[in-house]
């Protein structure tokens, strides 16, 4: 996922609650159509790929399960099974002989030049000076087949970024765009010392930077992320699905099993002439997705909204609460996914509840309590506390609502209306931004009616005295039972 990217872009864009992105200086109309590119693995066109699927056979990778065909529906290029195949099977092995990888890196001419950079970004930097240098490597063929238009937000002009105006989507964006730009003055501030020919000005440019970047982002996929960062030519251009047919997987390779190789592995049983298919985000909303492919699977959705929560520093009880959540796999700063129609995650009631502990509720932080807390704060704790943390969230998504310029009611009219294109942007800003409406809509449904039925809900003393025995089921005490038998 590159990690240094997707940690300090998302924490970067989503730092506060609900927050509302600055208007842009140009908004298109969300009411009328707008032209625009097709949503999808665009440009790479079929000899592109023919010739990559060559270069990478003559690097003795079987090539013989798969064909590369036109798809007739989108008219995208796309991988599919050149004979049926059932489930588990390899259908693409590529060594890592093959891979643009940090290991690729070392060996190349430009690695003094690019050392101490970050593993993607070295990687970019070469992919950069290959692409538009004019020395051309073994990676000729590769490079060729990138396409020369992304469709990622981070390409949409300000019409385009228009249409998802008041959306976490558009927040991301601009995190992103901040953070390369700030990669961008880092490196053109000692590359063209470094090696002047390999990175002069014509060839390092702010949109040739951005180009780069973007596809290096566009290509990466678990587990081949993070750290250990690679491009796999060929596996990488297999196609965006929810409901996918294959998984990449690393596998030990080569002389005693000391390389490796990335499996395209058949989780079903594909049949010849299939597209072949990978989820590039299985617990990403389909706005991270978009961010970071370009690509959205329009048939199967996952609308959703990432909700951030964080514990200010000034905070009375930090390092109590901090010991808590990383004792629950939780940080000061932590990520909840909502949903349209579903209830906020237990974790995430949790931390509000700990975020709203104050006054007589705090002795649940003494370390009497460790141990016990947050099964504790995963249920309600007391009215005060459950009071705090639906008047916040209620709130919170009222005014993140109100920060989009169109209601649920208008998207799904201009849905049904047939007047957006199938595969365009403006569908793919469409769909995202009513995802993320409906899921704060259901995330303030639920507290809206949690608010209403606090008098029903049961809280920590009631839970504590019922197992004392002290409360019956109907919250009566227990307490003359004990005088009336001589207990007490």
């Amino acid at each position: 996922m590159l990690s240094p990217l997707c940690s300090q872009r998302l924490h970067a864009a989503r730092q506060q609650c609900f927050r509302s992105p600055a208007s842009l200086k140009q908004q298109a109309s969300l009411s009328r159509p707008v032209k625009t590119q097709a949503v999808a693995q665009q440009s790479t066109t079929v000899q592109s790929l023919e010739a990559l699927k060559t270069w990478v056979a003559s690097k003795g990778v079987a090539v013989d399960k798969l064909s590369v065909e036109q798809d007739i529906t989108g008219g995208q290029t796309i991988l599919v099974a050149a004979k049926d195949v059932p489930a588990g099977e390899t259908i693409l092995q590529v060594g890592d002989a093959a891979w643009l990888s940090i290991e690729a890196v070392k060996k190349h001419p430009l690695a003094s030049a690019v050392a101490g950079f970050e593993p993607w970004l070295q990687i970019a930097l070469i992919l950069l000076a290959e692409k538009f240098g004019s020395g051309k490597s073994e990676w000729a063929a590769f490079i060729s087949s990138l396409p020369e238009q992304l469709d990622s937000p981070l390409f949409w002009n300000e019409e385009q970024l228009g249409m998802i105006k008041g959306t976490q989507l558009l927040q991301s964006v601009m995190g992103y765009k901040a953070f390369f730009t700030s990669k961008f003055t880092e490196v053109s501030a000692v590359l063209p010392g470094r090696a002047p020919s390999a990175f002069g000005p014509s060839v390092l440019t702010p949109e040739r930077f951005m180009w780069t970047v973007g596809t290096v982002r566009a290509r990466l996929h678990a587990p081949l992320d993070g750290a250990d960062t690679a491009l796999v030519p060929l596996a990488d251009a297999v196609s965006h699905r929810r409901a996918p047919n294959t998984t990449w997987k690393v596998k030990a390779a080569g002389l005693f099993g000391r390389g490796r190789a990335l499996a395209v592995e058949a989780t079903r049983p594909i049949r010849k002439g299939e597209a072949l298919c990978m989820d590039f985000g299985a617990a990403k909303p389909d706005s991270d997705v978009m961010l970071d492919y370009g690509v959205l699977d329009t048939i199967n959705t996952r609308p959703g909204y990432s909700l951030t929560l964080s514990l200010p520093d000034t905070e009375r009880y930090l390092d109590d609460k901090l010991d808590i959540l990383e004792a629950n796999g939780l940080a000061q700063s932590s990520t909840f996914a909502l949903a349209p129609g579903g209830s906020p995650p237990e974790a995430m009631m949790g931390f509000l509840r700990l975020m709203q502990m104050q006054g007589s509720d705090a002795f649940l932080l003494e370390s009497l309590f460790r141990a016990d807390v947050w099964g504790h704060v995963c249920q309600p704790i007391s009215e005060g506390n459950e009071k705090a943390v639906c008047a916040t969230m209620i709130q919170g998504a009222r005014a993140a609502l109100a920060g989009y310029p169109t209601s649920i009611a208008e998207d799904t009219a201009l849905l049904r209306s047939g007047a957006v294109a199938k595969g365009s942007r403006e569908e793919a800003a469409l769909l995202i931004r009513l995802g993320e409406k409906e899921s704060l809509d259901s995330c303030l449904r639920f507290f809206e009616e949690r608010q209403a039925l606090m008098s029903t809900l049961e809280f920590y003393q009631e839970r504590r005295l019922k197992r004392l025995g002290l409360m019956d089921d109907k919250g009566n005490t227990t307490y003359d039972g004990f005088f009336d038998k001589g207990i007490a």
